[in-house]
């Protein structure tokens, strides 16, 4: 990948401080410029995709990167919010797992993401496997 790559708004759906920072941390080493908006569940979520309840102003995102263990809803429930509206179905949802003990689990739950990446992420390929999505 050459040089850096603009993606505009990301959506980062994690409650846990420590992973934003190293998420965050991780699109600045792999050389991605976003703007990155932080939720901590599920439900707020929703609330940012569909701009209600206090994010109605909220901006469209262009990548969400979303942790598998959330409270209040599944990622597979998220998922099916997100790509049963037809003005969010073709943004680019990349599921984040340190799970890698269930993976056939995670994949039938995920079947909506683009991609499964499994924390820790090399911010080497981070920005290659973005590209090829």
């Amino acid at each position: 990948m050459d040089g850096p790559k603009e993606i505009g708004d990301v959506l980062l759906i994690e409650d846990n401080p420590g992973d934003v920072r190293l998420t965050k941390e991780l699109l600045e080493e792999a050389g991605i410029h976003s703007t990155i908006h932080t939720v901590t569940d599920g439900g707020e979520a929703l609330d940012v995709l569909q701009q209600q309840n206090g994010y109605e102003d909220a901006p469209r995102p262009d990548l969400i990167l979303i942790d598998w263990h959330l409270p209040k809803m599944t990622v597979g429930e998220i998922l099916a919010e997100a790509r049963e509206a037809t003005d969010l179905s073709d943004i680019l949802i990349v599921v984040l797992t340190g799970s890698g003990a269930r993976v056939e689990r995670i994949e039938e739950e995920t079947a909506a993401a683009d991609e499964i990446l499994t924390k820790p992420i090399d911010p080497s390929e981070f920005p290659e496997t973005l590209e090829s999505l």
